[in-house]
């Protein structure tokens, strides 16, 4: 079952009502809180997982140097996380805004949700983000959560768009 159907969600071309019929594609407010709830949620996790990475940092310091060097190598792997949930999405985003037509925007809000859909798919298939919430260095990461709380969100604020 797909995080979208967990969540109750639909991401699709069309949008139900009378604002799909006679509304833009470029609604800017619906744009804007996307990009923005994307922003807010890469800055959450960022310091979500530098502050885990500082714990286990701590918790080896006194360690051989051997072992450090070790669990440095191992910690770059926490970097790989916001490194596959990019900006793509905010920059996809930003150019379904200034797009130059409502044909060009509405291709662009296409990419943009394929984009939200790839993160979704990495999100459920990354083991290493349920190992960084289960961590026992007693720092409350809820990666998984803010990610879900995000997705849920931009997937909303794209259902307005088209």
């Amino acid at each position: 079952m797909s995080l979208l159907a967990v969540l109750g969600l639909r991401l699709s071309a069309k949008v139900e009502g009378p604002a799909a019929a006679n509304g833009p594609v470029r609604d800017a407010a619906a744009i804007d809180e996307a990009q923005q709830v994307w922003h807010r949620t890469r800055d959450s996790l960022d310091a979500s997982i530098a502050q885990l990475k500082q714990a286990i940092r701590t918790t080896c310091a006194n360690e051989a140097p051997a072992l450090v060097s070790v669990v440095d190598k191992t910690l770059v792997k926490f970097d790989g996380i916001l490194q596959k949930l990019d900006t793509g999405l905010a920059d996809s985003l930003q150019r379904a805004r200034l797009a130059g037509s409502e044909a060009a925007a509405k291709a662009e809000l296409q990419a943009s949700k394929n984009q939200l859909m790839a993160y979704m798919s990495y999100v459920k298939s990354e083991p290493l983000i349920a190992q960084l919430d289960s961590n026992p260095f007693g720092v409350d990461t809820r990666v998984r959560q803010t990610l879900s709380e995000s997705f849920s969100r931009i997937a909303r604020a794209l259902g307005r768009l088209g």
